[in-house]
């Protein structure tokens, strides 16, 4: 999919309030979309590109924030990804972790705030083991997709906590995740 294409799918997912994904036996060749968390006016979507055949695989958000009832896009990146995904791994293959940080983002709001934490919307991008049945960030329950790659995003520069759940509620483990705020080096 070219970015227009992939853009159109994410005003369709966010229309749609989420998108049901697949979980796969081994990585297929293709762009799917992987996750969508929404929380209030800010959202991210994440699309997996893979090309097994290459041992390619990297992933794509896009960050929209809703103005006037429309979901304006506001940038994001891509990543390249460790383990080829969107397979579910065991607590073992990740090195003894339930959740690991696998990528993060900041994208300024297009519409002017008072408060300067505002004006920014963080994003992380987090590899669950298959344990985890749920997830929390912060008091906000996340959707958590089958093959175990979840984006998140919130409204702040703030700290934000994802918290891992087992399937009978207890949890697993705890993750503060902290905005980057990229600043330039003087020479």
């Amino acid at each position: 999919m070219n970015h227009e294409e992939l853009l159109r799918e994410s005003r369709r997912i966010l229309d749609e309030g989420g998108v049901e994904t697949p979980a796969f036996i081994t990585p297929v060749p293709g762009t799917f979309p992987l996750n969508c968390d929404i929380d209030n006016d800010v959202a991210v979507v994440t699309f997996l590109t893979s090309a097994p055949e290459k041992n390619v695989h990297y992933s794509e958000e896009y960050v929209f924030e809703r103005i006037r009832g429309t979901w304006e896009y506001l940038g994001g990146g891509s990543a390249s990804m460790g383990l080829p995904p969107p397979v579910r791994r065991t607590r073992e293959e990740l090195n003894g972790l339930h959740m690991r940080l696998t990528g993060h983002g900041l994208t300024r709001r297009r519409r002017h705030s008072l408060f300067p934490a505002r004006r920014w919307i963080s994003t992380a991008e987090l590899q669950l083991s298959d344990e985890v049945a749920g997830l929390r960030l912060d008091d906000r329950p996340v959707r958590v997709p089958r093959h175990g790659i979840v984006s998140v995003v919130w409204p702040t520069l703030h700290p934000a906590t994802a918290t891992a759940l087992a399937a009978d509620g207890r949890t697993l483990a705890s993750l503060t995740l902290e905005p980057r705020i990229w600043t330039p080096t003087p020479d």
